[in-house]
């Protein structure tokens, strides 16, 4: 099991994060260890409203929005285009 310290927290994961499908970075500045722990995610999608975040550097798809404003938009849009299974 991997784990990867954020501050005082231990997150653990049970699988490496460079096997992930989709990272969705929200409010994430692009700290070294984050990105370099997601790097081989194969799509990254990062949500900053600053626009030069480093992790935008990374990212496959940059969206440069307050969080709370596009993650209740991204929801309603995926739920009307997936229906229940969202």
């Amino acid at each position: 099991m991997q784990a990867s310290h954020h501050g005082s927290e231990l997150i653990k994961f049970s699988t490496p994060l460079k096997h992930l499908c989709w990272n969705i970075a929200c409010g994430i500045s692009g700290a070294f260890q984050h990105v370099s722990g997601i790097r081989g995610a194969r799509t990254i999608v990062a949500i900053s409203t600053d626009s030069h975040a480093a992790i935008f550097r990374v990212a496959h798809y940059c969206i440069v929005e307050d969080l709370t404003t596009f993650i209740p938009i991204l929801i309603e849009e995926l739920s009307a285009e997936c229906g229940s299974a969202f």
